[in-house]
């Protein structure tokens, strides 16, 4: 079982580096572009992210619930933020990244990392982890998987 673990693993990373490799531009044959289908996509997912948690709101509704003093009520509270942290996080990626895309801004190396990986229906790294490599949302292996569980 081990090896057949570690054979996959392999294999998986194997796949990884090699679409990781695959040329990014090249030819344009009169198809819509890499950069056009990424802002695409960006605009249906900013389209369907929910509206931002206002903290005054869901503290009341805490309090309903018979306040701080709960545990259960505690974490729920710290599921909400992080939660709200992570539907800001994507949108500001997300606007950013077509603000790049429109040459507005520069394409730094984490929005380019985030136009790759949603062109190839991959989660970016960074809506994933903190840059100091801390986890930071769930893990799921596609962009779609990952954003509809942001949804629910």
């Amino acid at each position: 079982n081990a090896d057949l673990t570690f054979r996959v693993k392999e294999a998986n990373s194997l796949f990884e580096t090699l679409g990781e490799t695959q040329p990014k531009g090249g030819g344009n044959d009169g198809g819509i572009s890499r950069e056009d289908t990424v802002y695409d996509k960006a605009t249906e997912l900013l389209g369907r992210l929910p509206e931002d948690y206002t903290e005054d709101d869901y503290k009341a509704k805490i309090r309903k619930l018979g306040g701080m003093t709960v545990p259960m009520n505690i974490f729920l509270f710290q599921e909400i933020q992080r939660l709200q942290n992570v539907i800001s996080k994507v949108r500001f990626i997300l606007t950013q990244l077509q603000l790049a895309i429109k040459g507005e801004v520069v394409m730094t190396a984490e929005l380019q990392e985030t136009l790759d990986s949603m062109f190839d229906a991959k989660v970016p790294h960074f809506w994933e982890n903190t840059l100091t490599g801390d986890e930071f949302s769930w893990r799921l292996p596609t962009l779609g998987l990952w954003f509809s569980s942001l949804l629910n």
